[in-house]
């Protein structure tokens, strides 16, 4: 999905609403549960989702969107609760977020 304002060269609002756009499509395994796009110029977008079959987070990437290639890894991590992603300084890891 593309997002296209309409703003003028000097910034003044535009009185047209933003426009959506096709970008491209992808069949994940799972349910999407986040999308990154890491690197817009690149075209490089990543996303976790929830593998039914296993119950675990798997992660998606497409390293350039305007080609059918994709690189699936399924964690192994259980899902038990929704997930979140923290990173830190020293590690990455996925957490659980504890439900309300």
């Amino acid at each position: 999905m593309r997002l296209t304002f309409s703003d003028g060269p000097s910034g003044e609002s535009s009185p047209y609403p933003p426009i959506f756009s096709h970008v491209t499509e992808f069949r994940t395994t799972g349910v999407v549960m986040n999308v990154f796009l890491l690197d817009p110029s690149e075209r490089l977008l990543s996303a976790f989702i929830w593998v039914s079959t296993s119950n675990t987070i798997g992660l998606y990437a497409l390293p350039d969107w305007d080609k059918k290639e994709y690189v699936f890894i399924d964690t192994g991590i259980e899902c038990v609760r929704p997930a979140c992603i923290s990173m830190f300084p020293s590690k990455k890891k996925l957490h659980e977020t504890p439900s309300p």
